[in-house]
C-alpha cells in the first residue's frame, strides 16, 4: 500500500513536469483495462470450470435415467412376449377344444343314428 502511494506519487509529479502528460494517462488506462481483462479472463475461466462440472453432472443424470429408462423397456419387451407366447398357447387350446367339440358332435352324431336305427328297429317289432 505504501509502495503503491510512493509509485503513484513519483508518476503524479512526472506527469506534472511532463510537456506531454496524456502519454501518461493512456499508460495509465491501458495499465487498468490489462487489469480489467485479466479479471475478466480469470472469471471467465472459472465460470467454464463451473458449467463443465455442472455439465458432467448432467451427463451422468441422464445417463442414469437412461439406464433406468432401458431397464423399463427390457421389463416391457419381457412382459409382451410372455403376453405372445400365452396368447399363443390360448390359440392352441382353442384349436384343441374345437377338435374335441368336433370330435363329440361326431360321436352324439353317430350316436343319435344308433338311437334312431334301434327305435326304427324297436317300433317295427311292437307293430308286427
Amino acid at each position: 500500500m505504501i509502495l503503491t502511494a510512493i509509485v503513484g506519487a513519483k508518476l503524479a509529479e512526472q506527469m506534472s513536469n511532463s510537456p506531454n502528460p496524456w502519454i501518461y494517462l493512456a499508460g495509465l488506462l491501458l495499465i487498468g483495462l490489462g487489469i480489467i481483462a485479466r479479471k475478466i479472463f480469470i472469471y471467465m475461466v472459472d465460470t467454464q470450470k463451473e458449467l463443465k462440472a455442472l455439465d458432467e453432472e448432467h451427463r451422468n443424470d441422464s445417463k442414469g435415467r437412461e439406464k433406468t429408462l432401458l431397464e423399463q423397456v427390457d421389463k416391457s419387451n419381457n412382459a409382451f412376449r410372455s403376453l405372445a407366447e400365452s396368447q399363443k398357447e390360448m390359440a392352441d387350446a382353442q384349436k384343441e377344444i374345437v377338435t374335441a367339440v368336433q370330435s363329440l358332435n361326431g360321436g352324439m352324431q353317430s350316436l343319435e343314428t344308433r338311437m334312431d336305427t334301434m327305435e326304427k328297429y324297436t317300433f317295427k317289432k311292437e307293430s308286427a
